[in-house]
């Protein structure tokens, strides 16, 4: 029996050093789970000069943490006192199919350390994550991965967020995935947000058991609106 147990403790033990936090599929709810997240515009690169499609393409093993890694771009800007709505397509071609990648937007970045932004991220699990960064430290707003049948597993898919400024969700974010409304969110500690200015882009997790020896993360990007 004890032998037993021992084996089943080993068994947990390598479940949870090859888990990531939030950003990643886990078994884990907790909200207070931080990663290491930076922002990298050069791992974004834009197709040609004239594209709206951005490829994210790494296996850089400084990126391989026992928590995972999150690289996020700020790429465009949205000019309007008023929220400019995202529309962007996203394909994941090679890498860990639980690590998410998605948008980010209403981004403030004023230095590594002091940064604020939201995200909705999906992964090729038929799952999505609403989430924000703020100043490094992820937590997520939707409590975790949701779900979604709506979502393709090995095919493009297309992400959509708008706020609400009438309505029963006044002030919240709709997100749409594949045209399908699926919730509607807010940061509790920032209700009314300051979108003039903010920075808008692309996120891509790195899982910690990615294969960096034999392939890349690859994740291919295309604003639409």
């Amino acid at each position: 029996m004890k032998k037993n147990g021992l084996f089943v403790f080993c068994l947990v033990l390598i479940v949870l050093f090859n888990s990531c936090d939030l950003p990643v599929k886990t078994n884990s709810s907790n909200n207070s789970s931080a990663i290491t997240a930076e922002q990298k515009n050069e791992l974004f690169q834009k197709q040609n000069e004239n594209s709206r499609i951005f490829v994210f393409e790494t296996n850089n093993e400084e990126y391989l943490k026992e928590s995972g890694y999150t690289l996020w771009s700020e790429n465009y800007t949205n000019t309007s006192k008023n929220f400019e709505k995202i529309v962007c397509t996203v394909l994941k071609e090679n890498g860990d199919s639980r690590a998410g990648y998605g948008i980010v937007f209403c981004c403030s970045t004023k230095s590594a350390d002091e940064n604020y932004l939201l995200t909705v991220m999906i992964n090729k699990e038929g799952e999505y994550n609403v989430g924000k960064v703020v100043n490094g430290f992820f937590s997520s707003i939707s409590n975790g991965w949701k779900e979604c049948n709506f979502l393709n597993r090995a095919l493009e898919n297309k992400i959509e967020v708008n706020y609400m400024t009438s309505g029963e969700h006044i002030n919240e974010f709709e997100l749409k995935l594949n045209d399908v409304v699926v919730t509607y969110f807010a940061d509790s500690e920032n209700i009314q947000p300051v979108f003039e200015n903010s920075k808008y882009g692309f996120v891509a997790c790195i899982g910690p058991s990615e294969d960096f020896e034999y392939t890349t993360v690859n994740v291919k990007f295309e604003i639409m609106n």
